[in-house]
């Protein structure tokens, strides 16, 4: 138990997971951490000259354009406050402006929240590079919120769907995605991959055995198993109207596989995704 972190900066998509993070940090029991970055614009260089470098403009007040900028910040910051206390006006918040987004995650943070952006391929995809590093800093699972504009009715509507990799520890996968299912009084979907080497008949009793203490823990959980041919696919057709998608992210560079299997997920959910840290478990 941690607290949840929001990562906002002056875009609108990192402001729609604002009544999601006040909700989740609600339903979690703990506080909520909404730290906002503060973009400045960049100064004009004039290496000719003793001063160096220097703002071309100044406000209609004559504060300068840094300045504006934090109080931009700081009168947006408080704005979310009002958005959070709306959803419930006992959560905590604690705010906090920087420059440093979301790289300021802390290792007693349970949770990183930030908004999935559109159409910038330019600038690192649908998730900010800096909120993926300080995810695998710390350790810890990163929510990347998308909200659907109408209900949405897919095969897992309602359902946490879990995806997990046969070369993957599911440890962390199944905490996260039962966890959030035991709060929203939701089933579970797992869908997996067959593999080649077993028969299925194996691999059906393999997957028993690591499902069955997750089903003991959380017995109203109901829980569903699906094997599928292509998981990314599949888990894509699956988050049509699901509560939540989780899957594991590799922290390994050199798992070219798991990593492209989270970019698509990201990509392709039509609702939120948890991206969990997710290591190949050593042999044996």
């Amino acid at each position: 138990m941690g607290p949840v972190l929001l990562a906002l900066d002056d875009t609108p998509a990192s402001h729609l997971p604002v009544p999601w993070a006040a909700a989740e940090a609600a339903v979690r029991g703990t506080t909520l951490r909404v730290v906002r970055t503060v973009v400045t614009p960049p100064p004009v260089v004039v290496p000719a000259t003793p001063w160096g470098t220097w703002y071309p403009w100044t406000s209609s007040d004559g504060r300068s354009p840094v300045a504006a900028a934090w109080d931009a910040a700081r009168a947006d910051l408080e704005d979310v406050v009002r958005q959070v206390h709306e959803v419930d006006p006992r959560l905590g918040v604690e705010t906090a402006l920087t420059q440093a987004g979301a790289a300021s995650a802390r290792r007693d943070d349970a949770l990183l929240v930030v908004g999935r952006r559109r159409g910038l391929r330019a600038l690192g995809g649908p998730v900010p590079g800096t909120a993926r590093r300080a995810a695998r800093r710390v350790g810890r699972p990163l929510a990347v919120v998308a909200l659907a504009e109408a209900p949405q009715e897919g095969p897992s509507a309602h359902r946490v769907v879990a995806a997990l990799r046969s070369r993957e520890d599911p440890t962390g996968v199944l905490d996260v995605a039962f966890r959030a299912a035991a709060r929203r009084r939701v089933g579970v979907t797992v869908l997996h991959v067959p593999g080649d080497t077993l028969p299925a008949t194996v691999e059906a009793e393999i997957l028993a055995e690591v499902l069955d203490p997750y089903e003991q823990v959380f017995p109203d959980v109901d829980v569903r198993t699906r094997a599928v041919p292509a998981l990314a696919r599949a888990v894509v057709q699956e988050s049509v109207g699901a509560a939540l998608t989780v899957v594991g992210v590799p922290s390994s560079q050199r798992d070219l596989r798991g990593r492209t299997l989270a970019r698509r997920v990201v990509a392709g959910a039509r609702g939120t995704v948890v991206l969990v840290p997710a290591d190949v478990p050593a042999p044996g």
